[in-house]
C-alpha cells in the first residue's frame, strides 16, 4: 500500500508488524536500502548488498559525501549472509538497525552531494548512490514515527 510519494507499507500479519521502503526504481541502489520497520517499536534498518567475484568479507560501511563528512557503520557478523550463487559469483548482505539520532546524521551525509558508501573488510568495494530515495524514506521516518 503507498503511504507517500514512492513509499509503500507492506504488513506481515503473522509476525505483526509494518516495513516501509521507498520502491521508485529511479532512485533504488543494488548495493544500500533503508527500511522502517513499525511493530511493538519502530526502527531504522539499513542494508548492504555486495554482489561480485571475490570476496570482501566486509565489516565496516563508510559513507562519504562531496564536503568529506562522513558516516561509519561497524556490521555484526551475526546479522550477515554470505552465499556462493555462481562460480564467479558472491553475494554478502548485512543488516543493521540505527538510532533515531544515527538516522539525522545519515540524512545530513546524504544530503551533502555526490555520495559514496565504501564496504570494507578484508577487501573493499566503492559505490556511488542514489540518495533522493535514502533521504526521502529517512524524512518520514523522523517526521512519522
Amino acid at each position: 500500500k503507498r503511504v507517500e510519494g514512492s513509499i509503500y507499507k507492506t504488513h506481515d500479519k503473522y509476525l505483526k508488524f509494518d516495513t516501509y521502503q521507498n520502491k521508485n526504481p529511479f532512485y533504488k541502489n543494488k548495493s544500500f536500502d533503508i527500511y522502517i520497520v513499525k511493530g511493538s517499536s519502530n526502527y531504522i534498518r539499513l542494508v548492504f548488498t555486495y554482489l561480485g567475484e571475490d570476496w570482501i568479507f566486509f565489516d565496516k560501511a563508510i559513507f562519504l559525501n562531496k564536503k568529506d563528512e562522513t558516516f561509519k557503520c561497524s556490521l555484526d557478523y551475526l546479522d550477515k549472509t554470505t552465499d556462493v550463487l555462481s562460480a564467479n559469483k558472491v553475494l554478502e548482505i548485512a543488516g543493521l538497525v540505527i538510532t533515531r539520532e544515527e538516522a539525522i546524521e545519515l540524512k545530513r551525509v546524504l544530503e551533502g552531494g555526490f555520495v559514496r558508501l565504501k564496504l570494507l573488510g578484508k577487501g573493499s568495494k566503492t559505490y556511488l548512490l542514489k540518495t533522493k530515495g535514502l533521504i526521502q524514506i529517512l524524512d518520514y521516518y523522523l517526521n512519522n514515527m
